[in-house]
């Protein structure tokens, strides 16, 4: 199961360094409806699969983007692993739900950044 998000969140160490609280959550907020509409556009129902999952979180840099180290895109992927609990696509992130998040970082060519989280059982 892949869900592609037209964006890349921000950075760890630009949301936890000097951000304030009440700003990372209207951040986090407007990522997790941006998944749930993501979710509902590219037509992604429940996960049928088996639980626990694991999630690979795949940041990919278009050219006029400059990219994050593979570990400071973990904001990115904790958002959208949130949105998918908020869209109804896993039950919860907790252990015994998603096993292993794996993060990856990718410079490209492509005019846009996006953010591809793919679903696959543990």
């Amino acid at each position: 199961m892949k869900i592609i998000i037209p964006e890349i969140g921000p950075s760890s160490n630009s949301f936890y360094a000097g951000m304030h609280p009440a700003k990372r959550s209207k951040l986090a907020n407007r990522w997790h409806a941006q998944v749930v509409a993501c979710v509902k556009k590219q037509r992604v129902g429940k996960w049928q699969g088996e639980y626990p999952v694991r999630i690979e979180v795949e940041c990919r840099f278009g050219k006029s983007k400059r990219g994050y180290d593979a570990d400071n895109t973990s904001v990115t992927a904790k958002m959208s692993i949130d949105g998918l609990v908020h869209a109804g696509v896993i039950v919860d992130d907790s252990p015994r739900y998603v096993r292993t998040v794996s993060l990856s970082s990718v410079k490209t060519s492509d005019p846009g950044s996006v953010t591809i989280v793919t679903l696959m059982e543990a």
